[in-house]
């Protein structure tokens, strides 16, 4: 999942997204 830095950015901003969804 990490191994692709597009991968990191992408699970970064659904992250991201999902806390501001949340909160």
């Amino acid at each position: 999942m990490w191994g692709r830095p597009e991968c990191a950015v992408l699970c970064v901003g659904y992250f991201s997204w999902i806390h501001r969804c949340i909160n």
